[in-house]
């Protein structure tokens, strides 16, 4: 019998419910033992290409009892893909900041049911890397797409004028950083509210920020992807207000 059911998913982030994790050690070292899910699949849909659909497909894999994972997919077909650029970014981000919500699906049984997950599966989902992104490029690149897609209309224009026609370097360098971390606020508002009720309710991992701009912030890369990010944001808003 064909799978034809659809992957439930989290109800505030669209993100697919987790499969309910083990309680034991899983080692790759025994390809009969686990292997990898990707959340986002099935991985020839036309959804999961492009910078936002490779990003969405990559961004979470969970490590799975290989048989519990011929169970999952002899079931389900696939979750529903986030289709627009917005949607795309909301799942990219939560998914990357390590959201899980409080239910998962019990896959260890011929059907699948929803069940609740407790803070004690969610930790070692942190803790283990058995939830994780598999490469952090195209999260980097698409997020970065993104932001510097954002509208700028919102911008000071004095602070823009400047920007482009200052010729003191540390001063463009200081508004470069300025302007974007506006732009990035800008982007993230819409999920503003998601992420930090996500925050305070113990469902992001520990370690992300609490603020979701600082999270993206960081998310883009360090000092130096960060500078460089600065520079092609300045040829951006150059292009945009020519």
């Amino acid at each position: 019998m064909a799978a034809d059911g659809i992957t439930p998913v989290d109800i505030p982030t669209g993100l697919p419910l987790p499969l309910l994790p083990t309680d034991r050690y899983l080692s790759l070292d025994r390809s009969d033992e686990a292997n990898w899910h990707h959340h986002a699949h099935p991985r020839k849909d036309p959804l999961l290409k492009g910078v936002g659909g490779v990003a969405v497909r990559t961004v979470r894999l969970q490590l799975s009892p290989f048989n519990e994972h011929n169970n999952y997919h002899n079931y389900y077909v696939g979750p529903e893909l986030p289709v627009t650029a917005e949607q795309q970014f909301s799942y990219v981000v939560m998914a990357a900041a390590g959201y899980v919500p409080s239910e998962a699906l019990d896959v260890r049984t011929r059907k699948p049911k929803i069940v609740p997950i407790d803070q004690g599966l969610r930790n070692k989902l942190w803790q283990s890397g058995e939830l994780k992104p598999s490469s952090l490029v195209p999260i980097q690149s698409f997020m970065k797409s993104y932001v510097l897609d954002q509208d700028f209309s919102h911008l000071h224009e004095n602070m823009v004028d400047e920007l482009l026609n200052t010729t003191n370097h540390e001063r463009k360098q200081f508004l470069g950083h300025l302007l974007l971390a506006k732009v990035i606020e800008h982007a993230v508002e819409p999920l503003d509210t998601i992420y930090r009720r996500a925050h305070n309710q113990g469902l992001i991992y520990p370690g992300s920020p609490i603020k979701l701009p600082t999270f993206v912030s960081s998310a883009l890369g360090r000092a130096k992807q960060r500078s460089k990010l600065v520079r092609e944001f300045h040829t951006t808003v150059a292009s945009k207000v020519a």
